[in-house]
Formats: structure tokens, C-alpha cells, sequence
């Protein structure tokens, strides 16, 4: 609970700072194409696959000049991976849900065609593992709470829309037990979450000095 106020302080801060300087804001959404950095599913025939989710939230923007901007969001992420034939002692789906906060540096390459990166802190708001006969088991205490990635991102903006594809590189471990009989099954702790994201965004409102 401390690190989700502490992700929220943040944005609100940055947030704050930037509402009497040179700022826009507005929401943002889109889809999400994760898998998890495993070397292991179990069953020879177990092929891992990625999992199609959403994501949804909003985004501030502090304009340098007129070629770089500082952004910053808060969005809720679903993540996770799924398997094809994990029999009745392993999951078919393992399904996470994050409150997620990057920093992003964005320097207009072209007239609108834009590129950003930078550094994203992800709070675990649920984590669970569902089997093949549909029954889920959460699975928070068998993760970390909270997890860096690195994101890089390109994207275009046109009148009050924004369209971008980005990808999250996870940098640090998500399992925080190394038991292989836990309902995740993870056999270490080396795996990592990547997601793929296409997001459109929408300006509601802009300040300048």
C-alpha cells in the first residue's frame, strides 16, 4: 500500500509542478500483447503464448521547447502469458494486473513523428493463476509487489490524437518464491514481463506560461 501512495504522490506531484508551466494533458488506452521471459512450461506439447489484454489511464505532458517535451503517466496495465496444453498440474493462464508509472524524455523526430523512452515503476495490484478447469488461485505472495522496465516508444500526434507503439522491457524478476509447488510454477526466479502496447491518446486540456 506505501508503494501504491508513492506512485500516486508522484504523478500528482509531476502533475502539479508542470500546471503552471507549459503543460497538456489528457487519456490514454489501448492493447496490450504480454508474455513472461520463461524457459519452462511443464509438458513437451505445453507451448507458451501471449496474452491480448488492455490497458487504460491518463498522461501529462511538460514542454520544454518546441522539440522536446518530459511525460509522464498513470495507467492500469493486464499482463501475463497463457499455455496450450498445461494439463491439470500447471496453469493455463497466469493473469497480472498493474498501476503503472513511466517517465518518458520525447523528441519530435519530423513535424509530428515523435520518439520517447524512458524508465517505468509498475505496482502488482493482482496476480493469478488460472487452471485448465477454470479455477483461479491468487497468487500475490508468490510475486514481487513492484518491478522496473525500460520503455521505448515511437509515435505520432495529429490535432489532439496521439497514436504509439511501445514496448516494455521488465528489467527485474516477478517471482518472489522459488517453490516449484506453487500454483504459478515458477522452477527460478529469472522471469521477467514484456509487453507489446499499441496506445492512442487523447488531449483534454492544455496550460501554457
Amino acid at each position: 500500500m506505501k508503494r501504491l501512495s508513492l506512485l500516486c504522490i508522484l504523478f500528482l506531484s509531476t502533475t502539479f509542478l508542470a500546471l503552471s508551466q507549459n503543460l497538456s494533458f489528457g487519456i490514454r488506452g489501448g492493447l496490450n500483447v504480454s508474455n513472461l521471459s520463461m524457459s519452462h512450461t511443464g509438458l513437451p506439447d505445453n507451448q507458451q503464448k501471449a496474452r491480448t489484454s488492455f490497458n487504460i489511464g491518463g498522461y501529462g505532458q511538460y514542454s520544454l521547447n518546441e522539440k522536446m517535451t518530459i511525460q509522464t503517466e498513470l495507467f492500469y496495465s493486464e499482463e501475463g502469458a497463457s499455455f496450450s496444453n498445461p494439463g491439470t498440474e500447471l496453469p493455463a493462464n497466469i493473469n497480472l494486473s498493474y498501476l503503472s508509472l513511466p517517465l518518458f524524455f520525447k523528441y519530435n523526430i519530423y513535424k509530428k513523428l515523435y520518439a520517447m523512452a524512458g524508465p517505468q515503476v509498475s505496482y502488482l495490484l493482482s496476480a493469478q493463476s488460472v487452471y485448465e478447469d477454470g479455477t483461479p488461485y491468487n497468487v500475490m505472495n508468490e510475486h514481487s509487489k513492484s518491478v522496473i522496465g525500460f520503455v521505448p516508444v515511437v509515435g505520432y500526434d495529429w490535432k489532439n490524437f496521439s497514436i504509439n507503439v511501445r514496448y516494455n522491457i521488465g528489467l527485474t524478476n516477478i517471482p518472489k518464491s522459488l517453490s516449484y509447488w506453487n500454483y504459478t510454477r515458477y522452477i527460478d526466479n529469472h522471469v521477467k514481463s514484456n509487453v507489446f502496447s499499441l496506445v492512442v491518446g487523447y488531449k483534454i486540456g492544455s496550460r501554457k506560461n
